[in-house]
């Protein structure tokens, strides 16, 4: 897929949609295939689920095609959407569903070789003070830069909220190899956090 700095064109190109629809005229929208709601939302929630694709990809360009699938899901199934939760919380799903199979795609390409580089003894949650001097921008850049496998756990834990059992059964591991990689993900991150500061 070439998709390698679309999202960056289009967030930069100036006069972008204007919310002038509801979410619900939205959806009727492009459930009729009309472009321009289909057009508007899409740039109503891009930005926002761009960031959930870019903690789960390794790189920005995976990060586009992650956005580009999920979109494409979206837009494909949403006829499926039953209303239960707001479009923005149904969006993010696809989206994570769609880092999860990116993930499952490219597992034999996955790096390993960090799988012994951490002890497996659980470590205490991150915690930030005040005196901690790390952006946002800063924080993306080093969740993006955690090795996989820990990566997709990690995610899935600290910012999805599932369990431990859910992320096994979701990327087909055990449960102990799925606490061990979050142990092992957060380890990392810490570890690289020290040195920011």
């Amino acid at each position: 897929m070439q998709t390698a700095g679309t999202f960056t064109a289009v967030l930069r190109q100036k006069g972008e949609v204007k919310a002038t629809k509801t979410d619900q005229e939205l959806i009727e929208g492009c459930l009729n295939n009309d472009r321009v709601s289909q057009h508007e939302l899409y740039h109503r929630y891009a930005s926002k689920m761009f960031v959930v694709c870019l903690r789960y990809a390794k790189t920005h360009e995976d990060a586009e095609d992650i956005l580009v699938e999920g979109f494409l899901k979206v837009f494909t199934n949403l006829v499926h959407f039953k209303g239960k939760s707001s479009l923005r919380t149904w969006i993010h799903t696809v989206m994570v569903n769609s880092a999860i199979s990116y993930y499952r795609k490219h597992k034999k390409h996955i790096e390993t070789r960090f799988l012994e580089d951490y002890p497996t003894t659980e470590v205490q949650s991150i915690y930030f003070s005040e005196s901690d001097k790390i952006s946002e921008k800063e924080l993306l850049a080093l969740i993006q830069a955690i090795p996989e496998p820990y990566k997709t756990v990690f995610n899935l834990y600290a910012f999805e909220g599932y369990s431990y059992e859910q992320i096994a059964e979701m990327l087909d591991i055990h449960i102990g190899t799925a606490r061990s990689r979050m142990s092992k993900g957060k380890a990392w991150l810490q570890d690289k956090l020290k040195y920011t500061n």
